[in-house]
């Protein structure tokens, strides 16, 4: 009579395990709000001041030129992206005679500093995920993309609005999944993502850890709880 109830808690159980490796994703509206969690990392603030030469490391600028917001997170192959600063990414920044453009998102894969993709959000909106294996950039920090191969789109969201100093904020939300783009080779890695404006007045990068545990791990623990209770029932008998 036990058998019945024994494998519907086991059954029960191994759903929960399943459904618990899915985790809150954020919501794509153009915010980088509390929908983020834990998954990025902040900027140093300018305290309201938008004067020029107003340190906001490692270059200066004022709140044109600060990164608020930077993050990442991996959930089931999808690979979600955030970004909040005062540049205004999608006209650029006229500063002091010269123009400054957005530089595009790029992503390290494995964290081992060889920069694997790139996605292009500079003049308009451009949002194409670029993969390369041996990019070349005009400064050590990059921000443009010189070459690579066209893996696909990925949806992306823009936002205006105003932060707790009542500054001028744009930000920039988006998914791309690497199974569809044909990106699998990096499933499973840690990841360094990595922004900056043409200037290089700011710049700001989050690490993402990878994603746990694996599809292969739930299989595992789950035969395991199979072959327990397997072992239970032979000693009852």
């Amino acid at each position: 009579m036990n058998r019945p109830r024994t494998g519907i808690i086991l059954l029960l159980l191994m759903l929960f395990l399943i459904t618990g490796v899915a985790q809150a994703v954020p919501v794509l509206d153009g915010v980088m709000g509390d929908d983020w969690g834990t998954h990025f990392t902040n900027g140093e603030e300018t305290f309201g001041t938008s004067t020029s030469n107003t340190y906001v490391g490692p270059g200066w600028g004022g709140q044109p030129f600060d990164i608020e917001k930077i993050g990442l997170l991996f959930d089931n192959g999808n690979v979600y992206f955030g970004l909040q600063t005062g540049f205004n990414f999608m006209n650029g920044v006229w500063s002091g005679g010269h123009f400054y453009t957005a530089g595009d998102i790029f992503i390290d894969f494995g964290s081992d500093d060889i920069w694997d993709l790139a996605i292009g959000v500079n003049s308009g909106g451009v949002s194409r995920v670029i993969s390369f294996t041996d990019p070349h950039f005009t400064t050590a920090a990059p921000f443009d993309l010189a070459a690579g191969t066209d893996a696909g789109l990925a949806s992306m969201v823009y936002g205006q609005g105003t932060n707790t100093y009542n500054e001028t904020i744009y930000s920039l939300e988006g998914v791309f999944n690497l199974i569809d783009l044909g990106l699998q080779d990096f499933y499973g890695q840690s990841a360094l993502i990595h922004w900056t404006m043409s200037c290089g007045n700011d710049l700001l990068e989050h690490e993402a850890n990878a994603p746990v545990p694996e599809p292969a791990t739930l299989l595992l623990l789950g035969s395991g709880m199979i072959g327990i209770a397997g072992v239970k029932r032979k000693m009852k008998k």
